[in-house]
């Protein structure tokens, strides 16, 4: 019993990482305006976040056009990982709260199974949400 609470310690604390990553990269602002927002203003926001990184850089560092080419396909590689990064976790995070879900619902009676299918909490939705944007590379 005392390794299962330990298991989902571990997973609250890991999916709370992830709900302050969405927090700070504005995931829940964007969830909030549109369900689904579309995919050319979604590659327009990464454009502007890598071209405003390049303008900081430059004003600090004073770069030349070629450095700032090329930090520009640095930026735009690390985009595309970090967004495969957050789909790969996505995935797993899900495919963990299943098993552990599974695994609660055998120490229950089948009327507590059914109560607790009947009423979702909301923290649980939330987290769902966050995974959905992650899993279908919204970020």
């Amino acid at each position: 019993m005392k390794r299962k609470i330990a298991v989902l310690n571990f997973i609250t604390v890991f999916l709370s990482a992830f709900i302050t990553l969405a927090l700070f990269s504005n995931v829940r602002s964007e969830m909030l305006e549109s369900e689904e927002p579309h995919p050319a203003a979604i590659q327009k926001r990464k454009v502007d976040k890598i071209e405003a990184r390049i303008q900081e850089l430059d004003d600090k560092l004073g770069l030349k056009l070629e450095q700032k080419i090329q930090i520009k396909n640095i930026l735009t590689k690390e985009k595309g990982e970090t967004s495969k990064a957050l789909n790969e976790a996505g995935v797993k995070v899900k495919k963990i709260k299943e098993k552990f879900n599974t695994e609660i619902e055998t120490v229950l009676t089948k009327r507590q199974r059914d109560l607790l299918r009947e009423v979702p909490e909301e923290e649980e939705e939330e987290e769902e949400e966050l995974l959905q944007v992650f899993i279908s590379n919204k970020r």
